[in-house]
């Protein structure tokens, strides 16, 4: 059995001990509801040659990404496909072969039972999270992440970021935890991706705490996005089979929103039926959604879900259909939703790019900046900047 040396080097330059690097697995695990047991002497069998199991490789991966503040991906630890198997073929193959819930359960969700008294405070909670994120659609993380920090440290939330110790109740425990999951947006638009991962962990546990389905599946959901964007597939389809297993009990806006994360997971995996299978659930979902407003934490509308449909037919080679999603999507945008649209135009100048579409590509591009310059996402400039380059100016 050869030693595994590129785990050990991401260990010493992490200046990890063995027992703190089990520590930070254990916990990572728990927070996908798998409770974990490792410690140091399981980190020196790996580090002697010893596979774990799954998802352990793509949690140690987590663990070295959020130390070292770079990506850290399979092959850095030692643990990609190739070495595992002696062949060069895709990883994941327990990812691949997992059986994802089919259709979500059609049960009666929270909001639609037997309406009881809402308190003042919680009709002030509920039309906080409408305003932000309203602004969250409006303006970039720049704007609005500061705000929402404030916020938070003047509601339920101390000066730590800490839930406070006196006794909290169930509908503040979630109005932090919506919070949060706004905050965790606004980073994001930053591309201040580690700091939103941390976040959306604490608001999945406060938000199970609070017993609110729709909004622990839903940061359930992004930190699944976040990690496929990190290349970390099966941790971004442990993540969504979690958030499809809580989705069950809520509306069926937040059943398609993480219907469509399904897809594209299934998409990156390879399994291009099963992806399309999760699109066409998560289109039907929403077409049988009643027609009304349950806030941003229970109404998806149809323009965000026509945006995704996109990115998962560009993911499959679907770019004729792709298009078809986006002008679908542009057309049924609200006005105030800037950023999207900025988006959407950084969205249509990739398809005209990987098509060789340079004028097409570059008319897109122009249209971004200017949009942008009054929205100000750094996550649309960052796409701006990256897909000038690749043109060529």
């Amino acid at each position: 059995m050869r030693h595994n040396e590129s785990l050990k080097a991401l260990i010493d330059e992490a200046a990890l001990t063995y027992e703190a690097l089990a520590r930070r697995v254990n916990a990572l695990g728990r927070a996908q509801s798998r409770p974990m047991t490792y410690d140091r002497t399981s980190i020196a069998h790996w580090v002697r040659g010893t596979r774990p199991r799954e998802p352990v490789p793509d949690l140690l991966c987590e663990v070295f990404t959020r130390r070292l503040g770079r990506t850290v991906d399979r092959r850095d630890v030692g643990m990609d496909a190739a070495r595992a198997s002696g062949r060069g073929r895709a990883m994941a193959p327990d990812v691949a072969s997992a059986t994802y819930p089919r259709v979500p359960e059609q049960r009666t969700p929270a909001l639609a039972r037997p309406a009881t008294a809402v308190s003042a405070r919680e009709t002030a909670f509920a039309r906080a999270e409408r305003f932000f994120a309203l602004q969250g659609d409006a303006r970039g993380g720049r704007s609005t992440r500061p705000v929402l920090s404030a916020y938070l440290r003047g509601t339920v939330l101390g000066a730590t970021g800490d839930v406070r110790p006196s006794s909290v109740s169930a509908p503040e425990l979630a109005h932090a935890a919506r919070t949060l999951v706004l905050l965790a947006r606004a980073c994001t638009d930053m591309r201040r991706f580690f700091e939103a991962q941390h976040i959306l962990e604490r608001a999945a546990v406060l938000a199970a705490r609070a017993g609110d389905d729709a909004a622990e599946a839903i940061a359930l959901r992004l930190q699944g996005e976040y990690a496929l964007t990190r290349g970390l597939t099966a941790l971004a389809a442990t993540h969504v089979q979690h958030a499809l297993h809580v989705s069950r009990r809520t509306p069926a806006g937040v059943r398609a929103y993480v219907a469509v994360q399904a897809a594209e997971t299934s998409a990156v995996i390879g399994d291009d039926s099963q992806a399309m299978d999760w699109l066409d659930i998560a289109l039907r979902l929403l077409a049988g959604a009643p027609d009304e407003n349950l806030g941003p934490f229970g109404t998806y509308r149809p323009a965000a879900l026509h945006f995704r449909q996109a990115c998962v037919l560009r993911r499959l080679g679907r770019h004729d259909a792709a298009r078809t999603a986006l002008q679908v999507s542009m057309e049924e945008r609200a006005s105030y939703e800037e950023r999207p649209i900025v988006l959407t135009w950084v969205a249509r100048a990739r398809l005209h790019a990987e098509a060789g579409q340079r004028t097409e590509a570059h008319d897109a591009l122009l249209r971004a900046r200017h949009l942008n310059a009054q929205v100000g996402s750094q996550e649309a400039a960052w796409s701006i900047a990256r897909l000038e380059t690749l043109l060529g100016g």
